[in-house]
């Protein structure tokens, strides 16, 4: 599914007007923006992944305070979601929760339509911190990673979603030095078999339950969301954030914090990325292999497209099957017999190539754009042995 990104608004540079204007003097003289640091919440730019229950309050209160939003969320509202949701029936639920901030202040969100996974590194990297403000378990592995790679923090909201209880949690995620990431308690059966990807809407294959909770909750855990996020950008009470998970039981009117620690064998391997910018919009497998060759200096290397396994193989409802290759995030071939849209094959798969590999599969010289790559800031691993990974980035 191709990633859209909103267009950055035009009144963004009117920022620092916005935020000397007397509708946030009460904000700035509240205590969590003490020893003047309302300008540097205004300065920052916070990830929101979700734009439901949750990430549409979160983000509308991050603008509401000063701050500066990018929402993504591959989904359209709906009227099912009017009860709970700060979005509109019909538009990209990142669109409605865009227009809702521009009403506050204008140019300060943007986002994309996208599966968060289809999102390059390179345009993620710029986000001061990241907010999951899902209901989907498999996103816990792959935001880790790219938390713990770019350094960045990562707030995983989460409401009881069955319907029968008023429970909420954020829980900070934050793997550098002395720090527990939220994979820390994770054995390796809590990751087994939740990498398959979240289907689009109108898929034929069935995706998660729908969310039961009301706005009360959603507006507990949106507000306590907020707070933590303040407090990692700011300074301001950090030790309040790092290594917590706050539980919050409206059941039973109570509030609870849990200390999270360090493991450090933990199954994310807490590994940092030092990112490489190739300085290329756009790029074939080829030009990847040459960037890394340059900075290894050794021809017997491989590259793994970050996030984006390369199928060998669609197959279709009517039995026929065929030789391609693709991430899941681009289109697959037609059938010949049916005429129908085939499906890639997950278990036909690579994530790691070497150049030999690519010729022989004809794509060393296609651009990653028509392998399903991310359209802007796709990174690669090239990896050599006996030597540390390189991260390339496309921007």
């Amino acid at each position: 599914m191709p990633s859209t990104n909103l267009p950055r608004n035009a009144n963004r540079s009117r920022g620092r007007d916005w935020a000397e204007d007397v509708a946030f003097d009460r904000v700035r003289r509240v205590h969590t923006f003490r020893r003047d640091r309302f300008a540097r919440w205004c300065g920052a730019e916070i990830g929101v992944v979700g734009a439901g229950l949750l990430g549409s309050r979160v983000a509308i209160e991050i603008v509401r305070s000063g701050g500066r939003v990018w929402l993504c969320d591959f989904d359209y509202g709906s009227r099912e979601n009017l009860g709970n949701q700060c979005v509109a029936a019909g538009p990209a639920k990142v669109d409605s929760v865009v227009a809702a901030c521009d009403a506050i202040w204008p140019g300060r969100a943007e986002g994309a339509v996208a599966d968060i996974r289809h999102v390059g590194i390179g345009v993620l990297k710029r986000l001061a911190a990241m907010l999951d403000c899902t209901d989907n378990p498999d996103l816990a592995l792959p935001l880790t990673q790219i938390s713990n790679g770019l350094g960045r923090p990562l707030l995983r909201c989460a409401v009881d979603g069955s319907g029968e209880h008023e429970l909420g949690r954020v829980l900070c995620s934050d793997g550098r030095r002395g720090r527990a990431c939220q994979i820390c308690p994770y054995g390796l059966d809590d990751l087994l078999g939740r990498h398959r990807r979240t289907p689009c809407p109108g898929a034929s294959q069935a995706g998660p339950a729908p969310t039961l909770a009301g706005g009360p909750i959603g507006m507990v855990i949106a507000g306590a969301a907020v707070l933590q996020a303040q407090r990692l950008v700011t300074g301001n009470d950090r030790h309040l954030v790092f290594n917590r998970e706050i539980l919050v039981d409206l059941d039973g009117l109570q509030i609870l914090a849990i200390e999270h620690r360090r493991s450090d064998d933990c199954l994310s391997g807490h590994v940092r990325w030092r990112l490489d910018r190739l300085g290329l919009a756009e790029a074939t497998l080829a030009d990847i292999f040459s960037a890394a060759r340059q900075r290894l200096g050794r021809h017997e290397l491989a590259i793994e497209p970050f996030g984006h396994p390369l199928s060998l193989h669609a197959s279709c409802s009517c039995g026929e099957g065929r030789a391609a290759v693709g991430s899941l995030y681009t289109e697959p071939p037609t059938c010949g017999r049916c005429g129908r849209r085939m499906t890639w094959r997950e278990e036909a798969s690579l994530d790691r190539l070497s150049e030999d590999t690519a010729a022989e599969l004809g794509v060393l010289h296609v651009p990653t754009g028509e392998l399903g790559l991310p359209a802007h800031g796709a990174m690669f691993i090239a990896r050599v042995p006996d030597r540390p990974p390189v991260y390339l980035v496309l921007d």
